[in-house]
């Protein structure tokens, strides 16, 4: 259940947080894949997206028994980080007031080898064509690696800024420790300076 459907998130543009949970529910079938099993931190902004938000990890008080979490271990105690798993966890999020959902490169049990890379394409300029030709020569890369990926428009205000991040996909066979990822890094650093 959604408290408060009528309260404006996104003043600009009128969308409540009722519209956001009927988007995101939309969306589910293909957001959940991505979201399911990675630890999360939810981006929270109460009272709309003009106003000052929060980042949250932990939710180890005051949150629903059935929500999932996990473990991790930090600096002076760990955090317990939410895991979305079905349409209900993610729509609790929403309920939260949560606009991005960030979530890590691994997967629960095995929070110490990534399946993806996130690269987050964000200019310091609204230089829209630097970031395109940024974006395609990183798709380029990606699939001459023979490499899954996926383009994400990123950004809380709605793309007013030319923000994207572009996902890449590793095999599960792919680790640290195979030299799998440290080759592909490799790879990457000789072909950001030209001598791929």
């Amino acid at each position: 259940m959604i408290t408060h459907p009528d309260k404006v998130l996104f003043p600009d543009d009128g969308i409540t947080k009722g519209e956001l949970a009927a988007y995101y529910e939309a969306i589910a079938p293909v957001m959940l894949p991505h979201l399911r099993g990675r630890p999360l931190t939810m981006e929270r902004y109460p009272a709309g997206i003009e106003r000052q938000g929060f980042w949250q990890k932990d939710v180890s008080k005051g949150f629903p028994e059935w929500l999932e979490r996990v473990e991790v271990p930090k600096k002076d105690g760990v955090v317990h980080h939410p895991v979305v798993t079905d349409l209900q966890s993610l729509l609790w999020t929403v309920n939260q007031n949560t606009i991005t959902h960030h979530v890590w490169s691994s997967r629960v049990p095995d929070l110490k080898h990534p399946d993806v890379c996130v690269f987050d394409l964000d200019p310091s300029t609204d230089d829209v064509e630097t970031v395109r030709r940024a974006a395609i020569d990183l798709r380029d890369l990606l699939e001459k690696l023979t490499l899954h990926w996926l383009m994400l428009p990123l950004n809380v205000k709605l793309l007013r800024a030319p923000e994207v991040s572009m996902l890449a996909f590793f095999p599960r066979k792919c680790s640290l420790r195979n030299h799998c990822l440290p080759s592909f890094f490799r790879v990457l650093v000789r072909s950001a300076s030209g001598s791929v």
